[in-house]
Order: structure tokens, then C-alpha cells, then sequence
């Protein structure tokens, strides 16, 4: 049994079946459609279990600013590294104004997706702090 992070509502597995992409192993709750992280078990052989509050992508998480880039703590592929995310991709690719707030809250929407760039440039050797750059979505 999991629980939907986003309404609360126990999910069977049988009902939610995992899956995964370029962010990661989850499973969709089929009462509000959200997307809920899973994490694999280090009990032998493959076994998925939900995310622990801990691991879970926080909503809230701290933050710090240098030269308008923005810049924040994140375990992929159990590291904690830093991801830093340009001034130019929050303003071209994401719209932000370039105030505290409206930077907290770009983050905030587009979190999943900045840290799915982010575990695939580590997979490909990037070392801490990663970058997320505009050409990461596409933009030259």
C-alpha cells in the first residue's frame, strides 16, 4: 500500500502500477493524477517502496542566491551534491521576475524537473555544484 503525497488517499498497488522515466521510479495516484517518487529497496533483488519524507522532493527547501543564480541541496544516487540554476534559464525558461519570491516559487513548480536534468547530467559525470542551463530545455 502507498499514499498519495498530494491528497492523502492510500493507494493499492494493484491499483497504481510503478513506472518509470527521466526523473525516476514512481507511481500516478488514480484519484488526483499526481505523480508520487518511489525509491528501490537495498533488501536483495528489486523491490520498490515509497520515498521517505526525508527523500521526498521538499517544497519548502532552503535555498541560497549568488549573482542572481540560485542554488540548493539535493541527493541523487545517495550524494548530496548542489544544483545551481542559471539566472538566464529562471528567466527564459521559467519566467521569473528575479525576486526572492518568485524564484521560491519557480523552484517550488518546477522542481521534479530540474532535478530530473540535474541526476541525468550527474549520471553523465557532471560533479557538484550541476549546473541547469538554458540549452538544458532546449534554449541557445
Amino acid at each position: 500500500m502507498w499514499n498519495c503525497k498530494h491528497c492523502k488517499v492510500d493507494v493499492s498497488r494493484h491499483n497504481a502500477h510503478p513506472a518509470i522515466d527521466s526523473l525516476g521510479i514512481y507511481f500516478v495516484c488514480p484519484g488526483c493524477f499526481e505523480r508520487n517518487p518511489l525509491t528501490g529497496s537495498k533488501r536483495g533483488g528489486v523491490r520498490l517502496q515509497q520515498a521517505a519524507a526525508s527523500e521526498a522532493l521538499s517544497l519548502n527547501r532552503p535555498f541560497l542566491r549568488s549573482d542572481g543564480d540560485l542554488f540548493f541541496s539535493q541527493t541523487i544516487q545517495n550524494k548530496r551534491l548542489q544544483v545551481q540554476v542559471t539566472r538566464e534559464c529562471l528567466d527564459r525558461v521559467f519566467g521569473s521576475d528575479g525576486s526572492v519570491s518568485q524564484d521560491s516559487e519557480v523552484l517550488r513548480v518546477n522542481l521534479n524537473h530540474i532535478v530530473g536534468i540535474a541526476t541525468q547530467k550527474q549520471r553523465d559525470g557532471s560533479r557538484s555544484p550541476i549546473k541547469v542551463l538554458c540549452a538544458d530545455f532546449g534554449l541557445i
